[in-house]
C-alpha cells in the first residue's frame, strides 16, 4: 500500500476511537498503523470534495528525498585548509 502524508490536519470521520474520531495533524502519515482505506477514501481525502474544500493528504515521496540528500552529500566538498604563508622579512 502506498503511503500518504498528510498535508493539511483534519478528523478522519470514518475512522472512530473510542468517543470521537482519530486526529491527523499536518505531517502525519496516513493511514495510521492497523487502518486499510479504500482506494475510494483515498481519492476522497486527495480531492478537493472534502469538508475543507482542499486535498488533505498527498503521496509520500520518500525516494525521491533520499535522492535529494544524496544529491546533496555528492556535490558538498569539504572545506580545505588555508595554505600557510611565511613570515615576510622586514
Amino acid at each position: 500500500m502506498a503511503k500518504y502524508r498528510v498535508i493539511e490536519g483534519f478528523y478522519d470521520l470514518q475512522d472512530p476511537e473510542g468517543r470521537s474520531y482519530h486526529l491527523y495533524n499536518k505531517g502525519d502519515e496516513y493511514p495510521r498503523e492497523g487502518l486499510e482505506p479504500s482506494p475510494e477514501r483515498i481519492a476522497f481525502l486527495m480531492s478537493e470534495s472534502t469538508r475543507l474544500l482542499k486535498p488533505v493528504i498527498e503521496e509520500a515521496v520518500e525516494e525521491e528525498a533520499e535522492t535529494v540528500e544524496e544529491a546533496v552529500e555528492e556535490t558538498v566538498e569539504p572545506a580545505e585548509k588555508p595554505k600557510r604563508r611565511g613570515k615576510r622579512g622586514g
